[in-house]
């Protein structure tokens, strides 16, 4: 991007939608959903968060290659990020594009500050370049699972229209949560049963 468009460059979000919305509350807690995330995680699965992500037309910000292990890091690889997409997503507003199999090697140290100031963490821009990834064009009510691990990102909004998809985070109860958002809150059980003493894994 250049300067004007990185000064004019947005990303919107809310955290939290299922506690704001009756219909959103359905929609993540959809059983044929949880039976998906159980098929990936196992028998016990819990909503740990979602929110919201939107592009705005023409300048909605390009996100850095990144895991999302950074802004919620967890112990374990029992984690899957769900996006369900609200709008027909390509690389012109903005879609999601990922390095296949990168979730192998666990989590990879992020750049979360340059000189002395926090910045969003991503990877060094030097040696993970989108032009590396391979998109992942979707429709509206396509909904895209990987690992808390994938390296991905996505590029500016070029287009006239808003790009809006929601990330919904479900985990293995008993994946330890280290730092985070929503560090130390209980999610809610969608798919099986809390095990004893995993209260305390939050």
């Amino acid at each position: 991007m250049n300067a004007e468009t990185e000064r004019r460059a947005m990303l919107t979000h809310l955290h939290d939608l299922h506690f704001y919305s009756e219909a959103w509350c359905r929609a993540v807690t959809n059983p044929r959903l949880a039976a998906a995330m159980s098929a990936l995680l196992g028998p016990n699965v819990e909503l740990h968060h979602t929110t919201l992500h939107v592009k705005p037309p023409e300048t909605g910000m390009p996100f850095p290659l990144h895991q999302d292990s950074p802004f919620y890091q967890h112990e374990g690889f029992g984690y899957v990020d769900a996006i369900i997409h609200l709008d027909d997503t390509n690389d012109e507003n903005g879609g999601l594009r990922f390095i296949p199999g990168s979730h192998k090697d666990g989590h990879i140290e992020h750049v979360t500050e340059v000189d002395g100031k926090p910045v969003t963490p991503h990877l060094p821009t030097d040696t993970w370049n989108l032009d590396a990834t391979e998109g992942c064009d979707a429709q509206a009510g396509d909904v895209i699972a990987f690992s808390i691990y994938t390296v991905h990102g996505s590029y500016v909004n070029r287009t006239d229209r808003w790009r809006r998809l929601v990330r919904v985070g479900y985990r293995d109860p008993a994946n330890k949560q280290i730092a985070g958002q929503s560090i130390g809150r209980a999610g809610l059980m969608v798919h099986g049963i809390r095990p004893a003493g995993t209260l305390a894994a939050t």
